[in-house]
């Protein structure tokens, strides 16, 4: 069936000395053995500058992942234009951000395709809404940034039913809660 499989930061983290090419290799080892249908993600956990961003961005099209994310660090909302206009594989961004009025100025200055806010880095259900409210207003798809299990994903789980545009997955990650248990 569907799934999401990110390949973690044992293989994927950028910015700390990861071996570029072991990643795309990694990914395309994923692509091979997994149908078109199911979901490839990558997260560069804001691992690049834009003039390194675009050249694997480029690579990762060519699997046909579902999003790269956090491509540069937050602050970086002119450099993430630039990365966003340069690439077709939809841009996730967002896990940092503190506000409503945050995600209105990432919007308007680096246009990402998809807003992954952080429940408890926005400060919780109510502003969560606001923020999937600015997102249905402004087009945007949104991706709850909610890695851990327990009541933080609870949370954002609940404020995410909410959304009439809720088109993307709510990440998961085995790298904060360990493997799951069959």
């Amino acid at each position: 069936g569907n799934g999401v499989f990110t390949v973690g930061e044992e293989v994927y983290s950028n910015g700390r000395g990861a071996d570029r090419g072991r990643e795309f290799e990694s990914f395309r080892v994923c692509r091979e053995f997994r149908a078109e249908d199911v979901c490839l993600a990558c997260d560069a956990n804001i691992g690049y500058a834009v003039s390194t961003a675009i050249e694997p961005g480029r690579r990762f099209e060519q699997l046909s992942i579902a999003h790269f994310e956090g491509p540069l660090p937050q602050y970086d909302s002119l450099g993430l234009k630039q990365v966003v206009d340069a690439l077709d594989v939809p841009i996730s961004t967002g896990e940092q951000e503190t506000s409503r009025w945050r995600f209105r100025d990432l919007i308007d200055l680096a246009n990402p395709d998809i807003l992954q806010p952080d429940i408890l880095n926005a400060g919780g259900i109510s502003e969560v809404k606001r923020i999937y409210e600015v997102a249905v207003i402004r087009n945007k798809q949104v991706m709850p940034h909610s890695p851990s299990a327990g009541i933080n994903s609870v949370a954002s789980l609940h404020a995410y039913s909410t959304v009439g545009n809720a088109t993307r997955p709510h990440e998961f990650s085995e790298e904060f809660t360990g493997p799951v248990e069959d």
